[in-house]
C-alpha cells in the first residue's frame, strides 16, 4: 500500500514535536548515583534556563567570520573554518540518534511498480528524527537514501576496463546548534558551546568509477 500524510496529520504531528523534544533527556544525575551509591550531599546539574535564546542569538548576532548567512558555509573554505573553529571542544557525540522514521517508506521503490519514478527522482528519500539530548535543539530532521543505486539508470562500461556504477550518496548541510562541553558544570549549570551539525537533507546520483575484474 502506497504510503501517504495528509496536510493535517504533518500538521497535527510538527506540533507535538515540542513534546517529544521535551522526553529527549540526557540521564539525571539521581539515576546515575543509584548505579554508584547515594550521595545524599551531591547537588545535581541542570540545564540552562537562556538555551532558546542563545540558539536564536547564533543566527541574529555576529560570529567570528563575520555576519554570514549560514548559506556561505556551502563553500569549503568557509565550511572548514566554522568547524575546525569548534572541533577543539572534542563533543560528546555518543549520545546522537537517527534512527526513528518521521515520514515516507524507508525501503527502495520496486521498478515494477506502477508509481515507480513519479517524481523523476532517482534517489529518493525517507525522514528520520535526529535526536541527542546533549544538543540544542534536541531535535533535527534528516533525510536518508531510500536506495542504494540510482534508480533508472543504467551501469556503463568504458574503456580499459573502467566501469561506472550510479550510486546514491547524501547531500549535506551544516547549521549552528549548541552543544553540551563535557566535563562542564559551573554553579551547578552544564555549559554549552556553539558547534556545527552535519545535517543530510537530501540524495544525489552519483557516477562512482569502478573496475572491472578480468
Amino acid at each position: 500500500m502506497a504510503f501517504s500524510l495528509t496536510a493535517d496529520f504533518m500538521l497535527m504531528t510538527l506540533a507535538a514535536l515540542p513534546l517529544l523534544a521535551a522526553t529527549v533527556v540526557s540521564p539525571t544525575p539521581s539515576s546515575r548515583q543509584g548505579k554508584q551509591g547515594h550521595h545524599h550531599h551531591h547537588v545535581p546539574c541542570l540545564e540552562p534556563d537562556n538555551l532558546q535564546e542563545r540558539w536564536e542569538s547564533l543566527y541574529t548576532s555576529g560570529h567570528a567570520l563575520g555576519e554570514l548567512h549560514e548559506t556561505f558555509y556551502v563553500m569549503p573554505i568557509l565550511r572548514e573554518a566554522a568547524t575546525n573553529h569548534t572541533r577543539r571542544h572534542n563533543f560528546n557525540m555518543q549520545s546522537l540518534n537517527r534512527t526513528t522514521v518521521f515520514s515516507g517508506p524507508s525501503e527502495c521503490p520496486n521498478p515494477k511498480a506502477k508509481d515507480f519514478l513519479h517524481d523523476g527522482d532517482p534517489c529518493p528519500v525517507y525522514h528520520t528524527l535526529n535526536t541527542d539530548p546533549l544538543r540544542f535543539p534536541r531535535l533535527l530532521l534528516e533525510a536518508q537514501c531510500r536506495c542504494q543505486h540510482c534508480q533508472g539508470i543504467t551501469h556503463r562500461r568504458y574503456p580499459k576496463r573502467q566501469a561506472v556504477t550510479p550510486t546514491c550518496e547524501g547531500i549535506y548541510y551544516h547549521v549552528r546548534v549548541l552543544r553540551r562541553l563535557p566535563g562542564k558544570c559551573v554553579d551547578n549549570v552544564y555549559q554549552y558551546a556553539q558547534a556545527w551539525e552535519k545535517v543530510q537533507i537530501g540524495c544525489a546520483c552519483r557516477l562512482v568509477p569502478t573496475v572491472i575484474s578480468s
